[in-house]
């Protein structure tokens, strides 16, 4: 498909399908956005025999590492994004426990490699992020959106794989039937509690919830860089398709496609450029590669969205200093859990509870 040419085109057709008139979910997709799309026909794999796994790691106790972030950004880096306390290390031991099915696993630096590497471990490859990052990118970089958008260039990466951050954790047993469906990728997404539909950021802080919820007042939306970036994503695929999805990826493991970011590149070439050339690190003028190339890969046909409450996976978020949030995740053992901005203050809470989540699972029956 002409991704530039035929899907903009007819981007604004409603589908007319028997399925769609009676309101029924297409490709995982939910009707209400579905029907804003156009039709598209399945770009299903020849088979899935191998599906890699790719992480991005930076270590502000590196040496090298912080010395060129002082060079460059003339600041301290903040502990809350760049300090290690060993995320990575447990996040793999958890991938590789309940993700049998993963070949060869990637880690993007930044320069600095883990203590705990054996460089004769042949299934843990370290890229140096200078090797796929193009030539729009400044250099070096200190943000994950920039090298997010190079991953795709890893030399003999799988079509599909599994992108996670180090605060990323499998809990549960996970199989390739939950990622897939009729050979197509699937990635869960949400409807965005934000409604995206202003003209532009100057008027940012006027948009409204669209429902009622927490950490939705306009004055945490205008301080929140997260909602900034999904605001400019949105914003993007309105401007080249003439479609506002309002879509929120889960902060969870999610899988990508090559040949969609490349497409996503070359369609949203403008938009990527600006967000990988111009800061080093986060900014609020910034857009998701993954969010660009999970819609690319929708109407083309190579990927398939899914609401995340109809996803067979089990999914949450884990703070440290709430216990109740810890003793949930021990007890349900959800296939994916988070754990955001690990510090001094929790460093040994998160080891004790890592140490006790990856040998439980000796103690529970397989439950997939």
């Amino acid at each position: 498909i002409d991704l530039y040419g035929t899907a903009v085109e007819a981007a604004g057709r409603v589908c007319m399908s028997e399925r769609s008139r009676k309101g029924e979910r297409m490709s995982g997709i939910p009707y209400e956005l579905l029907k804003k799309f156009p039709e598209y026909a399945y770009q299903p794999l020849d088979r899935i025999d191998k599906i890699d796994a790719v992480y991005t790691y930076a270590d502000m106790t590196d040496p090298g590492w912080y010395k060129q972030y002082i060079k460059h950004m003339k600041k301290e880096p903040s502990p809350g994004r760049h300090h290690n306390y060993n995320e990575l290390e447990y996040s793999i031991k958890s991938l590789r426990i309940f993700c049998p099915f993963i070949d060869k696993i990637y880690i993007v630096t930044a320069g600095p490699i883990p203590a705990w590497y054996d460089p004769l471990d042949t299934q843990i490859n370290i890229i140096d992020q200078n090797e796929i990052l193009g030539e729009e990118c400044i250099k070096p970089t200190f943000k994950s959106t920039s090298v997010e958008a190079y991953l795709h260039r890893i030399p003999g990466l799988s079509e599909c794989f599994m992108y996670l951050n180090d605060d990323y954790f499998i809990g549960n047993y996970l199989t390739k039937e939950m990622w897939f469906q009729n050979n197509l990728p699937v990635v869960d997404m949400y409807i965005s509690k934000w409604d995206f539909n202003i003209p532009d950021i100057d008027t940012f802080q006027n948009i409204q919830p669209v429902e009622d919820g927490k950490n939705t007042s306009r004055a945490k939306l205008r301080k929140n860089v997260h909602v900034a970036h999904l605001y400019h994503t949105n914003r993007c695929i309105y401007r080249k398709f003439g479609v506002l999805p309002n879509l929120n990826i889960t902060h969870q493991a999610h899988l990508l496609r090559k040949s969609c970011m490349d497409d996503a590149w070359r369609i949203f070439y403008p938009e990527l450029k600006q967000c990988v050339a111009v800061t080093r690190t986060r900014s609020r003028e910034e857009v998701h590669m993954s969010l660009l190339s999970h819609f690319t890969g929708a109407i083309s046909g190579r990927m398939l969205l899914r609401l995340g409450k109809e996803s067979p996976m089990k999914m949450m978020s884990v703070k440290l200093h709430k216990q109740e949030e810890i003793d949930r995740c021990l007890e349900t053992r959800p296939h994916l859990f988070c754990i955001n901005h690990v510090n001094e203050d929790s460093a040994e809470a998160f080891k004790n509870f890592m140490g006790y989540h990856l040998i439980s699972h000796h103690f529970h029956s397989r439950d997939v």
